[in-house]
């Protein structure tokens, strides 16, 4: 095994060739946290030599379609901590310099793949599910709102907002366009309970309870 093992994850994400969680990906992805890490990123030490944003994002969204949004957001917070003054990423960064070591100095795979992974925080599609909010830090809307579409989905267009609402819970809101019936949704916003209230008022709202 060498870094090289960070190609067999496009069968998780985004192909979604294995289930969610599954232990083949999860060991080969513990194995590259072990082995193949610098500064909280992924350091590709052949070929692309480097911290790789883009292949550490791949790593995040592992982890975030595991159920383990802590262990995403350790690497999103890694990746931004490596943009540039101008919010890109060089293809390959260089772990003394944190400049350009290889490859494209704005990276547009780093920068895609960067949106991808706000997306898929809020939204992201599982088999015939929407999931909604699995990636979603409490601190990005428990001081205001949390908004992102619309974006599209084999559904049609969607936005999702997530912000306050009393006692600490939070209010998401689903504005979708949907072409046929809505689809599936599994709602797993961190640090709120699956347990939701329907505003009988909006169908598209809902409150869940803040956990202990």
């Amino acid at each position: 095994m060498d870094s090289g093992a960070v190609g067999s994850l496009v069968a998780d994400y985004p192909l979604q060739l294995f289930a969610p969680g599954d232990e083949r990906i999860m060991k080969t992805a513990g194995y590259l946290a072990d082995h193949s890490m610098f500064g909280g990123g992924f350091f590709q030490n052949m070929i692309h030599s480097g911290i790789n944003a883009y292949l550490t994002i791949h790593l995040a969204q592992v982890r975030l379609r595991a159920g383990d949004p802590e262990g995403a957001w350790s690497l999103m917070d890694a990746v931004a901590n490596l943009a540039s003054p101008t919010g890109q990423w060089p293809e390959a960064i260089h772990p003394r310099t944190g400049g350009s070591c290889m490859g494209d100095g704005q990276h547009i795979w780093a920068a895609a793949e960067w949106l991808m992974m706000i997306r898929n925080c809020f939204v992201r599609e599982e088999t015939a599910s929407l999931v909604i909010g699995s990636g979603v830090k409490p601190s990005w809307w428990s001081a205001g709102r949390a908004t992102f579409g619309p974006t599209l989905t084999p559904w049609g267009p969607v936005s999702i907002t997530i912000e306050p609402a009393a006692n600490g819970d939070a209010a998401v809101t689903i504005d979708g366009r949907w072409r046929t019936d809505p689809p599936s949704r599994d709602f797993r916003i961190p640090g709120c309970s699956p347990v939701f209230i329907e505003h009988p008022d909006h169908i598209h709202r809902f409150t869940f309870r803040k956990l202990p």
